[in-house]
């Protein structure tokens, strides 16, 4: 599987890095991420990847606002 990211949106980088991930967990194969070859010894790594765009997907879904809020007393 290679796929550049410059051409996908977050929502799309998730789930190729969840795919990514049941590749490598399933059968040990490689994957190609970014131009990035990974074998399954570098599973974290991906895991990394996906709570990244995950957090770049939720920060989208609110607006770019702070995932927390702000007491005003």
């Amino acid at each position: 599987m290679a796929v550049e990211a410059q051409t996908l949106t977050p929502q799309q980088m998730v789930v190729l890095y969840m795919q990514a991930e049941a590749d490598l967990v399933a059968g040990g194969k490689d994957v190609t991420l970014n131009g990035r070859r990974f074998v399954y010894a570098e599973l974290n790594q991906i895991r990394d990847g996906l709570l990244y765009w995950e957090r770049r997907v939720a920060a989208q879904a609110r607006g770019g606002r702070p995932g927390y809020s702000l007491a005003s007393f």
